[in-house]
């Protein structure tokens, strides 16, 4: 988990308004003797893998009219339901490596990044029999 403030860093607040549309909001404040309107990032971004979900401010508060023509009601709406099941949504959405793999049925070309990666996914999902361990390390390539 990490918490960021696009605000005091360029490069993060242009990968957050190009990468996944996120753009302040404008907030109107208002004091005892001043208004002024502020710009502001009310978002949470969920992100696991090639998997995001954003949780702007529309999901995040609720504004409840007034009562008898008072100011409006504002409060933040069940943010651990919304959170919760938006990870719980992008961490299903996302396919690990391993899973890819093993979908493959023709000879292919793979580049890995990490040796680590084809180490760690051949031991675990080739183990289930021998004669799919001597069939998958014939039918691929790994660069």
């Amino acid at each position: 988990m990490e918490f960021v403030d696009p605000r005091y860093n360029e490069s993060l607040e242009a990968e957050a308004g190009e990468q996944y549309g996120i753009q302040p909001v404008p907030f109107q404040v208002a004091g005892r003797y001043e208004a002024s309107v502020v710009n502001s990032y009310f978002h949470i971004l969920v992100r696991y893998g090639d998997q995001f979900e954003i949780l702007d401010f529309r999901r995040l508060v609720e504004v409840q009219p007034g009562v008898g023509g008072g100011p409006p009601e504002v409060r933040l709406a069940n943010l651990e339901y919304t959170l919760t099941s938006t990870i719980k949504k992008v961490v299903q959405g996302f396919q690990s490596v391993g899973t890819v793999l093993e979908h493959i049925r023709k000879p292919s070309l793979l580049p890995l990044s990490h040796p680590g990666i084809f180490q760690r996914t051949s031991q675990k999902s080739l183990k289930s029999s021998p004669r799919r361990q001597k069939n998958w390390f014939r039918d691929r390539t790994i660069l």
